[in-house]
């Protein structure tokens, strides 16, 4: 049975929906919960704070994706692997390589790095909106020559998917999998409540499909209700989701149980002034009368608004307030990064950012990208200096400062340094003295460490398989120490009372070392060189996120709007909000544009990318 639970921002839906899961825990019924990724592990928190300990184990938090890979364990379908979302990047270039000639309009982008990430992305939104490579290609040959860009599109998706047969899934296809392998019946006396989406794409409505069946499928959508209101204005997507959504139970032959519809704000109740700047936002025909609890200030340039932000929550943190009852929302982080960092550091403002980094500028990734550098020009003054200041070769300072210094000074070809150093680190025309004895001693003994392993890498990388490659770059980082100094490093974080940086050491090294595990299972046993490889590898790096955690419980949160899930903080402040900015104006977006999109709407596929619902969301972002 389908149940619709309606409101506005601050209503109290959630409050709703964990109390509803409450009194069947306490009659040994079971609920499923499910939310979108980012907000799981603040719902798993709401969960436990009204259930506890004893009653918890009534009730499963997800997102769409755990969901499925829950349903998969059990009903099989793990036995293929996820690709990850740079491994989709890697094939998409080796699709576009397959296609060679047939890409006209690509053709000079077809090794560009944000190309291919901008074809992963596009692909990925295909799959969202339900467009199989078959649909697009049809769609392609409707429009002529104006369907040029959308034909060869067609044929990457196509060859994309031919090489992901067989040797991993997609993440949007596990959705459907799980979907699919999900029995009738199993969710017969089991609760679902789904909260916090303003909207569904097509693999979590086929799941939904199913879920639909559960013995009751409660979905919290933030509206005021599902039935009027104007075609384009601020809840009518999440009206066209209710109308979905009643499609799928309909189909389902599921009951429609009445809306419930919740109008008072609980959020904003002791602050009417907030309150008022909620219905002015949603509904846009309130006057705000008290406005002891809003501000709004005007600052020349960026620098200037965090300024003020950072004095106002200095101020704060002197009466009392904790830092953690603070957050500040932008739309765009990349604008406000470095002003935060420099004004928050001089009024020393613990804060964190749920930005993520790529693995591409960490001290592994640079010593693969040397090791490969040399197996593709051979042994070189700068290769092998590139090699050691990523300080994993456990060469201590001196001996690197001794090495360089020799090298420099006599500038050694690659047959010199295959051969002991035995010149004069002073240069010509001057007697050795001791403190030329012990820099020729200490460069030398670096140089019969290092090159010899460097030469067989160099050896046995040479016309190999890309697994072989992959061992021979672990095999040759382990010979020069790596292990050790990555131990090392992270002993000193340790002792220097830094924990959370000591275990972002071993995060970086063990996601580095599994990319190279990933890099065999997407060429599958192909014969590569050492600069394909390379390429391939930044592409991997590029794609891959490395998270952060808070280094203190007592921060201020900075975060943007489309990834924010606060918990009630007591003071807000939003930055940025300007013409275009915030909201953002809808500009282009990826390798489709937005008459790409309305091309594909308008046959039916609903792309989620599309200047209308890009325009919308905005506004949603805005509102919450």
């Amino acid at each position: 049975m389908l149940r619709l639970i309606c409101g506005v921002s601050g209503t109290g839906k959630t409050t709703l929906i964990l109390n509803e899961i409450k009194e069947r825990a306490l009659a040994g019924k079971s609920s499923i919960l499910l939310v979108p990724e980012q907000f799981s592990s603040s719902a798993e928190t709401g969960v436990f704070a009204v259930l506890g300990d004893r009653l918890s184990s009534f009730a499963g938090v997800f997102s769409f994706t755990s969901y499925a890979e829950r349903l998969l364990k059990i009903y099989g379908g793990t036995a293929i692997p996820t690709l990850t979302d740079a491994g989709r990047v890697v094939l998409v270039r080796r699709a576009l390589e397959a296609l060679g000639d047939e890409i006209k309009t690509y053709r000079r982008h077809r090794r560009s790095t944000g190309f291919c990430m901008m074809c992963a992305d596009a692909i990925t939104e295909l799959k969202s909106a339900g467009a199989t490579c078959e649909k697009l290609l049809e769609v392609s040959k409707t429009l002529g020559g104006d369907g040029e860009k959308l034909y060869e599109l067609s044929l990457i998706y196509a060859a994309y998917e031919a090489l992901l047969k067989g040797a991993a899934m997609d993440p949007t296809d596990r959705l459907s999998l799980a979907a699919e392998k999900l029995p009738d019946g199993t969710l017969d006396d089991i609760a679902v409540y789904i909260d916090n989406f303003d909207g569904f794409i097509a693999p979590q409505y086929e799941l939904l499909q199913k879920l639909i069946c559960a013995k009751s499928c409660a979905v919290a959508l933030c509206c005021d209700d599902t039935q009027t209101g104007a075609e384009y204005d601020l809840f009518s997507p999440i009206r066209k989701t209710a109308r979905n959504l009643k499609r799928l139970a309909a189909r389902a032959g599921e009951k429609i149980a009445p809306e419930i519809h919740l109008e008072k704000n609980l959020r904003q109740a002791e602050t009417p002034s907030l309150c008022a700047v909620n219905e002015l936002a949603a509904f846009d025909e309130t006057d705000i009368d008290d406005g002891s609890a809003v501000f709004l200030t005007e600052a020349d340039d960026v620098y200037s608004q965090i300024k003020a932000v950072a004095c106002q929550i200095a101020r704060l943190g002197r009466s009392g307030v904790r830092y953690s009852d603070i957050a500040v929302i932008c739309r765009e982080a990349d604008a406000y990064e470095a002003a935060v960092r420099y004004e928050f550091g001089l009024f020393d403002i613990p804060y964190f950012s749920d930005q993520t980094t790529t693995l591409e500028h960490t001290a592994p990734a640079a010593f693969y990208r040397a090791a490969l550098s040399l197996a593709s020009h051979g042994i070189s003054t700068e290769g092998v200096l590139r090699l050691l200041k990523t300080d994993l070769c456990c060469a201590d300072q001196q001996s690197l400062a001794d090495l360089e210094n020799y090298a420099y000074t006599w500038q050694p070809t690659a047959k010199d340094w295959r051969a002991p150093f035995t010149k004069n680190p002073s240069g010509f025309g001057s007697e050795m003295t001791a403190e030329d004895k012990r820099v020729l001693q200490s460069a030398e003994a670096l140089r019969a460490r290092v090159i010899p392993l460097c030469e067989s890498f160099i050896y046995n990388t040479k016309n190999a398989l890309a697994d072989e490659i992959s061992r021979q770059l672990y095999l040759l980082l382990t010979h020069l120490g790596g292990e050790n100094a990555v131990k090392a490093t992270a002993e000193q974080l340790e002792a220097d009372c830094e924990p959370e940086r000591a275990d972002a050491v071993y995060d970086t090294w063990n996601k580095c070392s599994a990319l190279l595990s990933q890099m065999p299972r997407l060429l599958e046993g192909q014969q590569i060189t050492a600069t394909d490889y390379d390429d391939l590898l930044v592409l991997l790096l590029r794609s891959s996120d490395i998270g952060h955690v808070p280094q203190t419980q007592n921060s201020v949160m900075f975060t943007t709007a489309d990834r924010m899930r606060l918990n009630e903080p007591k003071y807000c402040f939003v930055i940025g909000v300007n013409e275009g900015e915030f909201p953002k104006a809808a500009g282009s977006s990826g390798l489709l544009t937005h008459a790409d999109r309305d091309l594909l709407v308008q046959n039916d596929i609903q792309m989620p990318g599309s200047f209308e619902n890009r325009t919308l969301l905005e506004q949603m972002f805005f509102y919450r």
